[in-house]
């Protein structure tokens, strides 16, 4: 069964009328939780990449590898829409 994208709504949603100020804190904190598991996620990807290589799986490593660089640029993203946050 296919499922489409999840939809995210804020927490706040219903306590914050749009256009009234936003305090941002809260987002900060998420993301900052947000970044410190995409890192483990990332350092582990990278971990049995790096035994698979060992191994000789050269097909399954580079797969490993691509979602390593993929995590990558998803962590740079999130920490630039944290820093925008400020």
């Amino acid at each position: 069964m296919a499922r489409g994208p999840a939809k995210y709504l804020p927490c706040h949603a219903a306590d914050h009328p749009p256009g009234t100020p936003h305090d941002v804190t809260g987002d900060r904190a998420e993301l900052s939780s947000v970044i410190t598991q995409l890192r483990e996620l990332n350092d582990r990807i990278t971990a049995v990449a790096e035994r698979v290589d060992l191994d000789v799986d050269e097909q399954g490593a580079r797969s490993l590898f691509d979602a390593e660089r993929a995590l990558r640029t998803a962590i740079r993203a999130v920490e630039r829409a944290a820093d925008q946050l400020r």
